[in-house]
């Protein structure tokens, strides 16, 4: 589930958090528009589950990393009418935190219009400036694109994003990030463990949280007043 975290354009990112150039954080949105071919794989045609437990799992795993736990959440995970065989392809979700942050994810996997009017974004907004990546791998799915990072600082009326270097892409290298960690800590060079077994229980616990809200009726019209 610590995929995103190591990803190296997030990787990126994080350093420049680190470094004071964006300030607190108080956005967060995760964007993806694309289209999944589903028929390339088996299981999604018996799976219960689609969307948020196979996709945006690594989408909200990412945003705890940076957040931490949400107080409450509200979504929609809803199915396709192109692949009504299977499970919810398309996800809103909100995760709350407090009155001066938004963060929230819109997934839809069944954009099927042509490569160039695809998205795959992370977008951060700070105190001190802002931060975007892409995520190439979702992009033109499976051909892919490469992964990018960019940012700006805030105070010019018209800011000049920069591109940050990335050293690889999603795929192999965040694998190569939490499988690193692990042996890391195995073998004694880490005393600690970023992805353990609690944090990750706390990425399923929020999983579960989304799609009980998803079955949750929203607020009625008030048609007759």
């Amino acid at each position: 589930m610590s995929l995103f975290r190591y990803s190296p354009n997030n990787l990126a990112i994080r350093s420049l958090a680190n470094g004071g150039f964006l300030g607190e954080i108080h956005d967060i949105e995760v964007q993806t528009s694309t289209y999944t071919p589903s028929h390339l794989w088996t299981f999604p045609a018996t799976a219960p589950r689609l969307e948020i437990l196979y996709h945006s799992i690594h989408n909200f795993d990412l945003i705890r990393s940076w957040m931490g736990n949400p107080q409450s959440v509200l979504a929609r995970t809803v199915r396709n009418p192109h692949t009504a065989n299977l499970a919810a392809t398309k996800t809103i979700a909100i995760l709350n935190y407090d009155n001066s942050k938004r963060v929230f994810v819109a997934t839809n996997h069944n954009h099927n219009f042509g490569p160039e009017r695809q998205h795959s974004f992370v977008q951060w907004e700070g105190l001190r400036g802002a931060a975007r990546i892409t995520m190439g791998v979702n992009l033109d799915y499976p051909t892919g694109k490469p992964d990018t990072a960019e940012y700006t600082e805030r105070g010019s009326n018209f800011p000049h994003w920069q591109s940050l270097p990335v050293d690889g892409n999603n795929f192999p290298d965040a694998f190569m990030g939490t499988m690193g960690a692990l042996q890391s800590f195995a073998e004694g060079s880490a005393s600690t463990l970023p992805s353990h077994f609690e944090d990750a229980f706390q990425t399923m616990a929020l999983v579960e949280a989304l799609y009980r809200s998803s079955e949750l009726p929203g607020v009625p019209l008030p048609l007759d007043e």
